[in-house]
C-alpha cells in the first residue's frame, strides 16, 4: 500500500468525524456496518483484502476510542454541572470585561480528568496571570448555544466542557517561565501598537499580530469577514510561515550551515507557538515546517499531505472532539489546499511563464476557495465569493504590516523604531481596507448559507466534484473543469434562492428572557421591533440576517420605549443602512398591525408572543388576514409568510432559523 500512513490516518479521522454527529447508540451500530461494507469490499476486490481490512480496523478503533471517551471522560465532567464544586487550576488565558469583570481559563483536574473551564469572576483584589495556580469556588454549568453564540460548536472540540461565574479562593502566584514571559510580552506589544496607532488601523495590526481582536473596529471585521480574509486577524500559521520564511532567507544571508540555520529557525518557531498561547492553527504548522526542516537533515523525502494527517491525529489523540474543530480543520484543508492540491492543479493547467507568479497565486487562492467550501458551509453562516480575489491582491499588502510590526516585537517595542515602522503599517492597513470595502460591496460579494436549499445544493455540487476526482484518480484538465463547474453551481443556487425569495415575507421572532425582538424581512430588507425589555437581544440580529443574505435595516420600531434597544438599532443601521420602509407597523392596544401593501394586513397578536419563552422560535402564534378574516395557527420553529394579491400562504419550516 502506497502511503500507508495517510491512508490509515484518513481513515481514522473519517471514523472520528462520522460518530461525532451520531448518538452514543448509532455509532455503536456503524462498527458492525463497517464490518459488513467491508467483508463487501473484499468480496469485489480480492487482491486488496490487507488495505481494507487495515483501513476498516482504523475506522473501527477511531469510533471505539470516540465512545469510550465520550462515556469515560465527557460524561464524567458534566456530571459536575448544578453541583457546589472547588476547582484547581492553572491559567492559561484572561482577558478584563466590562463591568470589572475577568473571563479566564482555567485548566486542571477533576475526578482525574484533565478539564479546562471558561470561567468568568467579579474583579475583587485578588489578581492573577498567566499560569498562576488559581482555586475557585463555583457550581458550573454545560456550555450550551444561545442566540448570540455557538458556545457548545465552539468550545467542546476544544475540550471545554464547563464554564460559569465563579468566586476566586485562592491565588498562587507562579515563578518565571519562558510561556509566561510570551504571553506577558504579547501583551505590551498590543499595548504599544493601541497606543502609538489609537485608531480603527492600531486595532487592525493589534489583532493581526497578537490575536487580540477586542479594540478592532466592528465595521473592519464586518467588510474583511466579507472579503473572506477573517484568518489574518488570528494569529495561524500563515503568520508563522511569514515571518519564519523571513527569518529563513536572513539566515542564508548569513552563510551558515544547515544545523545552525535548524536550530535558529527552531527557536523561532517555538518562541511563536508560545507568543501565539499555543493556537492550534500555528502547533499544526509549526509542526509542519520541523518536519519540513528536519527532513533535509534525515535524508527524508518531505510530504505535505503525510504531514498534516500525523499533525491532525495528534491533537484528536487527548480529545476526539477535536476533529471537530473549526480552527484545526480549516488550517489543515488550507495546508492541503497549498502544499499538496495547488501544485497538482498548477501542473495540470501547465501555466506560461509570462505572468507566471501572479497566475499562480491567483490559481492558489482559487483552489483555496474551493477546497475550503465544505468546511465553510459547514461552520459560517455566509460564504465569500471574492475572496480568492481578496486573498489574490490584498493578502500581499497585509504581508508588509504583519513583517513590519514582527520587526517591532523583536526590537522589544522601541519607541524610535516602533513609531515609524507602525506609520508605515497605518498606510498598508489603510490601502488594504480601501480594497476590501471595494469588494465587500459588490453585489455578489458573498453568498448567504442560512437556508437548507443553499446547503443541499452544496453538498450535491461537492459530491459530484469529488466523485469525479475519485473516479479519475488524476489531475488534469477535465478533472478541474468539473470541480469549478461545482463551485459556480453553488454560488448560482445560492443567487437564485435569493432572487425566488425576492417577494417573501418572513416574520422572526427571538426571545432571551424578558427581552423579546420580532425581525420582518422581504428581500435585502429588515424591520426590526422591539417588543419588551431591554432590546438587548437585537445583539443576535446580525449573524441571522447575514444567513440570510439580507443586507439593510430599513425601520426600527421600539414598543417598549428602550435606550438600549435604540443605541443597538443605531449601530445596525451603521452597519446595514437606513432604506425605504416595505412595510408600516402599527400597535393598538394587544395587537400589531403589519400593513404590507393597501390590500394585504398580518395582525400579530402580541399576547401570543410573551406567552411563549424559548431563543429560536415562534411558538403558539397566530396571524390573521384582516381582508378574509381568515386566522392561521402556527407551530414550529419558524414559519415563512408569503404575501400576494390572493392572500397570505404559509409553509411550516424544520428547525431554528433553518428553511
Amino acid at each position: 500500500m502506497k502511503r500507508k500512513t495517510v491512508v490509515i490516518g484518513l481513515s481514522y479521522l473519517c471514523g472520528l468525524f462520522i460518530a461525532s454527529f451520531l448518538s452514543l447508540k448509532s455509532a455503536l451500530i456503524l462498527m458492525p456496518i463497517a464490518a459488513l461494507c467491508m467483508l463487501f469490499l473484499v468480496a469485489i476486490f480480492p487482491g486488496k483484502v490487507k488495505h481494507i481490512a487495515l483501513c476498516t480496523a482504523a475506522f473501527c478503533l477511531a469510533i471505539g476510542i470516540f465512545l469510550v471517551y465520550t462515556v469515560d471522560v465527557y460524561r464524567n465532567i458534566i456530571s459536575y454541572a448544578g453541583k457546589q464544586i472547588t476547582f484547581t487550576g492553572v491559567v492559561t488565558d484572561f482577558s478584563h470585561l466590562s463591568g470589572d469583570r475577568v473571563s479566564f481559563t482555567l485548566v486542571g483536574e477533576l475526578d482525574g480528568h484533565n478539564t479546562t473551564m471558561s470561567l468568568v469572576t467579579n474583579d475583587t483584589g485578588k489578581s492573577f496571570q498567566y499560569c498562576d495556580t488559581v482555586t475557585v469556588s463555583l457550581i458550573p454549568e454545560e456550555i450550551s448555544d444561545t442566540i448570540y453564540f455557538t458556545a457548545e460548536e465552539f468550545y467542546k472540540p476544544r475540550g471545554v466542557f464547563l464554564g460559569g461565574y465563579c468566586t476566586i479562593e485562592s491565588v498562587e502566584k507562579s515563578g518565571f517561565s519562558l510561556k509566561k514571559s510570551m504571553l506577558l510580552y504579547r501583551d505590551y506589544l498590543n499595548e504599544i501598537i493601541t497606543t502609538i496607532l489609537p485608531d480603527g488601523n492600531g486595532g487592525f495590526i493589534a489583532a493581526m499580530l497578537c490575536g487580540d481582536k477586542s479594540l478592532l473596529s466592528e465595521s473592519y471585521e464586518v467588510t474583511v469577514r466579507r472579503v473572506g480574509m477573517t484568518h489574518i486577524f488570528s494569529v495561524s500559521g500563515l503568520h508563522l510561515v511569514i515571518i519564519v520564511s523571513a527569518v529563513i532567507k536572513l539566515l542564508k544571508l548569513l552563510r551558515l550551515n544547515r544545523y545552525a540555520k535548524f536550530a535558529i529557525s527552531e527557536v523561532f518557531i517555538l518562541a511563536f507557538v508560545m507568543f501565539a498561547g499555543g493556537a492550534v492553527p500555528v502547533v499544526r504548522a509549526a509542526v509542519m515546517m520541523t518536519l519540513a526542516n528536519l527532513a533535509p537533515l534525515l535524508r527524508r523525502r518531505y510530504d505535505s499531505l503525510t504531514a498534516i494527517i500525523i499533525c491532525v491525529v495528534s491533537f484528536t489523540i487527548a480529545n476526539p472532539f477535536a476533529v471537530r474543530d473549526s480552527s484545526l480543520l480549516l488550517s489543515a484543508m488550507g495546508a492541503f489546499s497549498i502544499g499538496t492540491l495547488t501544485p497538482k492543479v498548477v501542473k495540470a493547467l501547465n501555466l506560461k511563464h509570462k505572468f507566471y507568479k501572479l497566475k499562480f497565486a491567483f490559481i492558489a487562492s482559487l483552489t483555496l476557495s474551493a477546497t475550503l467550501l465544505p468546511l465553510s458551509i459547514m461552520f459560517f453562516d455566509e460564504v465569500s465569493i471574492v475572496s480568492f480575489i481578496s486573498n489574490t491582491f490584498l493578502l500581499p499588502i497585509c504581508t508588509l504590516p504583519l513583517c513590519l510590526s514582527a520587526i517591532v516585537a523583536l526590537t522589544g517595542g522601541t519607541a524610535l523604531i516602533a513609531k515609524p515602522l507602525l506609520y508605515i503599517s497605518s498606510l498598508a492597513v489603510k490601502l488594504f481596507m480601501l480594497g476590501a470595502e471595494f469588494l465587500s460591496k459588490l453585489p455578489f460579494a458573498t453568498a448567504p448559507t442560512g437556508y437548507k436549499s443553499v446547503k443541499l445544493a452544496g453538498i450535491i455540487c461537492i459530491a459530484i466534484a469529488f466523485a469525479v476526482i475519485i473516479i479519475r484518480r488524476k489531475s488534469d484538465a477535465l478533472t478541474i473543469s468539473v470541480s469549478a463547474i461545482s463551485y459556480l453551481c453553488f454560488i448560482f443556487a445560492t443567487y437564485l434562492n435569493s432572487y425566488l425569495l425576492a417577494d417573501t415575507i418572513r416574520i422572526y421572532s427571538m426571545r432571551d428572557g424578558d427581552d423579546a425582538m420580532l425581525v420582518i424581512t422581504q428581500g435585502k430588507e429588515y424591520v426590526l421591533v422591539n417588543m419588551s425589555g431591554s432590546g438587548a437581544v437585537a445583539e443576535a440580529v446580525p449573524a441571522l440576517m447575514e444567513s440570510k443574505g439580507i443586507s439593510k435595516i430599513s425601520e426600527f420600531y421600539d414598543l417598549a420605549d428602550s435606550t438600549t434597544a435604540l443605541a443597538i438599532a443605531k449601530s445596525l443601521y451603521c452597519y446595514y443602512g437606513n432604506g425605504a420602509s416595505f412595510a408600516d407597523i402599527s400597535c393598538d392596544g394587544n395587537k400589531m398591525d403589519v400593513v404590507v401593501s393597501d390590500d394585504i394586513r398580518i395582525t400579530i397578536s402580541l399576547e401570543a408572543l410573551y406567552s411563549e419563552n424559548c431563543d429560536y422560535s415562534i411558538t403558539s402564534e397566530y396571524f390573521s388576514v384582516s381582508e378574509t378574516g381568515e386566522i392561521y395557527y402556527l407551530f414550529g420553529d419558524i414559519d415563512l409568510v408569503k404575501i400576494d394579491d390572493s392572500g397570505a400562504t404559509l409553509r411550516m419550516l424544520d428547525y431554528n432559523y433553518d428553511e
